[in-house]
């Protein structure tokens, strides 16, 4: 069984690239949304999530942070 970690940018080449990239070693999923990517990591099991994270996306970190330490 492949560990399966979830990528998160904004960018669908970014997430296409990772993929491409990380898809015979793990299992991937991707978001576009940081908001559907927070809901996702309530849903999902995960061993590492990665994602980018520009000035206006901080709230997003926040909040991941928060549900982490909960």
């Amino acid at each position: 069984m492949k560990t399966r970690i979830l990528l998160v940018d904004d960018e669908p080449n970014v997430l296409s690239s990772f993929r491409r990239q990380l898809r015979n070693a793990y299992e991937i999923v991707t978001e576009e949304d940081p908001t559907t990517a927070l809901l996702a990591l309530n849903l999902i099991r995960t061993r590492l999530t990665v994602f980018t994270c520009s000035p206006r996306k901080l709230e997003f970190v926040s909040r991941l942070s928060c549900s982490q330490h909960s």
